[in-house]
């Protein structure tokens, strides 16, 4: 059994949960998730005039679309970049198996490799997507910030087997934001991101409910059932988007990823963050 003392000590951590029971039986999940929203709440950055209703939606609905994000010569330059990736052997290459399915990840390092890929990074430091990301998470924070990745997925037979990651759940306790340029369209067969608009946001039912959890199963990336959606009033939103939208979406709301059709393929950069909820500063 934990110590009490030592998981107390977890209670300003970034870790997803606390370890030990009779501080779960005592709400420390709940305390801990309602004051990191609190500092949240009182930070904020501006963004530029044209983003401001991006922005507000995205705060609002934990989510926002933007197709066409890029010129039509600058996606196309990140598209023949991208292409590239899986062969270059000087950049770190893993792959990853989600039960039949497969994500190949290729990640990037900031201070040497978008000398080699310019356009994507241009993508990258965009003003319009690094200022959403900081006005997201009411920090400060540049494109060097976070994991950046070239996402190509592969979906595989059906069977019994189950993807994990078309549970729908929660990531961690807190605001943390992750960004998608999709690189082709997305259609059902493809495995697409599903997101549940504004369930980010605190409620009474969704205290309650994030406390049985954590003086019961008390995972990491909290699962949710579709009666526990609709008894709190919310509904998916399935991103079937086509090639050049860029969405950047809440994760500690629900999320997951659609079943796909076996072979289908689904490519992306991807920029994920998270910070401690805890430290005013993002590094």
């Amino acid at each position: 059994m934990a110590n009490p003392l030592t998981s107390f000590a977890r209670m300003f951590s970034g870790d997803k949960t606390v370890p030990s029971p009779l501080l779960n039986r005592m709400g420390i999940q709940v305390m801990r998730t309602m004051i990191a929203r609190g500092m949240y709440k009182f930070r904020s950055l501006p963004v530029d005039s044209d983003l401001q209703s991006a922005a507000r939606e995205l705060l609002s609905d934990g989510l926002v679309v933007l197709p066409e994000f890029l010129p039509d010569a600058e996606f196309a330059a990140v598209q023949s970049e991208s292409r590239q990736l899986s062969a270059d052997a000087e950049l770190k290459h893993k792959t990853l198996h989600h039960g039949p399915n497969q994500l190949e990840l290729t990640t990037f390092d900031t201070s040497r490799d978008f000398a080699k890929y310019p356009a994507i990074g241009r993508f990258y430091q965009d003003r319009r997507l690094v200022q959403l990301m900081q006005c997201a998470e009411k920090r400060k924070l540049d494109y060097t910030i976070g994991n950046h990745a070239y996402e190509h997925l592969v979906q595989g037979p059906l069977g019994e087997e189950k993807d994990p990651e078309t549970d729908m759940h929660s990531d961690i306790f807190f605001h943390t934001h992750k960004a998608w340029l999709y690189l082709e369209d997305v259609a059902e067969e493809h495995g697409p991101l599903v997101a549940v608009k504004r369930s980010h946001l605190l409620t009474p039912k969704s205290l309650a409910y994030l406390y049985q959890e954590s003086t019961s199963n008390n995972k990491g990336s909290r699962r949710i059932t579709p009666e526990e959606l609709t008894a709190l009033g919310l509904t998916e939103t399935v991103l079937t988007v086509p090639k050049n939208t860029l969405v950047i979406a809440n994760v500690h709301g629900y999320h997951c990823r659609r079943r796909g059709q076996p072979g289908k393929e689904r490519f992306a950069l991807h920029w994920s963050l998270r910070a401690n909820p805890f430290r005013l500063t993002s590094r």
